[in-house]
């Protein structure tokens, strides 16, 4: 997935190509896999599935990674507020996406929801080929190239990554295993839906406020520390863990993911501006193969927890029962607390002061005006030597 963000894509095709390619690859996928009851046979309908599902990430690995990069160049100022606007409408996305898919089924069946869906993603190329802005490659681009590899030897970097995939693992786990955990409360499906909403619509209201709480921060991993912290108290009392001497309840379940997903909020837009302001802290350039990189990094990371949960959080479930499985979250944010509050106290001792912020439009408009005065003071030295 991460390839898509590297130079070898977004600098030398171009982040427009890659994102109104991987934008037809969805939507035509999309379509496919709406077309899929057509076909006869059990082994050809799970081969179907699997190549064409594997076909539609490698197109949203695309569009996504491109979209993140658009983000960071054209707003660098308010890089977190802008992402987590974006991140808002993702939430928004995960609550409307299942209640639109079943209205659709009831009304045509299974591939109208994939017909509607695919043809909406495909409009939505077609105007991102017409409006979309174009980046040339740069002489920099061109001198500076990295890899995704050599970007996680960076340990601030490398911990991003690590609180992104946490964060995703936990959103996987509470997805396949909270509807059979639910089930002793014989909960309509109607209201265990409503349930699984309150995650998703938490994470849409909050993070747009961890947004500018981080664009105000020097140290965007305190609000690392904060979301895990969230989300830790949530999978305490989500079971609650197994130490906790109370019955599972509905409405303190509910509290939980509430806390999660407030906490879940934070930890996305933090691991993004935090990897994308270290990576320009360690001296690498402020373009878009930065700016391709950490993203793609961020998406891999995102796609890697969601593998993980459901996997882990399945064999978990069905050895030692919800209650002890929330261990494993639990103790994952625990983790990430502890470690992120020794890379704080490490780079603090390390660089005491903040440097600027790298990619902000003051700093720009700072160097710009020295390299103004420079070449003033240049001028006026060549005129005089002329005049002599």
């Amino acid at each position: 997935m991460a390839k898509f963000g590297s130079e070898a894509w977004l600098n030398v095709i171009g982040a427009k190509f890659v994102f109104t390619t991987g934008s037809f690859v969805v939507a035509l996928c999309t379509l496919l896999f709406g077309s899929l009851d057509l076909v006869n046979g059990h082994a050809s309908f799970i081969g179907l599935s699997f190549a064409i599902r594997i076909i539609e990430a490698i197109g949203n690995a695309g569009y996504l990674t491109a979209s993140y990069s658009y983000l960071a160049a054209e707003f660098p100022s308010t890089v977190a507020t802008v992402f987590a606007s974006l991140e808002t409408f993702y939430g928004v996305g995960l609550i409307a996406g299942p209640a639109l898919g079943a209205i659709f089924y009831h009304i045509g069946g299974f591939s109208l929801p994939f017909a509607v869906f695919g043809v909406i993603v495909g409009v939505e190329a077609i105007f991102a080929y017409f409006f979309l802005p174009s980046y040339e490659p740069t002489e920099v681009d061109t001198q500076n190239p990295f890899l995704v590899l050599q970007v996680l030897r960076v340990p601030g970097i490398l911990l991003a990554a690590c609180t992104i995939v946490v964060s995703a693992i936990s959103t996987g786990f509470i997805a396949a295993t909270l509807e059979p955990h639910l089930r002793q409360f014989n909960l309509s499906h109607a209201q265990i839906g409503s349930v699984f909403m309150i995650e998703g619509g938490t994470y849409a209201v909050f993070a747009p406020i961890w947004g500018r709480v981080c664009d105000r921060l020097d140290t965007p991993e305190i609000v690392t520390m904060a979301g895990s912290s969230f989300m830790l108290v949530g999978f305490i009392f989500l079971g609650p863990l197994s130490i906790i001497p109370i019955p599972t309840l509905l409405w303190l379940s509910c509290l939980s993911l509430v806390s999660i997903g407030i906490g879940s909020g934070a930890l996305l837009v933090a691991g993004f501006l935090s990897g994308l302001k270290i990576a320009l802290r360690e001296g690498y350039p402020s373009n878009l193969v930065t700016f391709g990189v950490i993203s793609g990094l961020w998406s891999s990371a995102f796609a890697l927890g969601c593998f993980l949960g459901p996997s882990i959080a399945g064999y978990l479930y069905d050895h030692v029962g919800f209650r002890k499985a929330t261990w494993f979250c639990a103790g994952c944010h625990t983790v990430t607390i502890v470690t992120t509050l020794i890379y704080i106290v490490m780079y603090r001792l390390k660089c005491p002061t903040e440097p600027p912020d790298l990619f902000s439009e003051q700093s720009a408009s700072t160097e710009l005006t020295e390299s103004t005065k420079l070449l003033g003071q240049t001028d006026s030295k060549l005129q005089q030597n002329r005049s002599v």
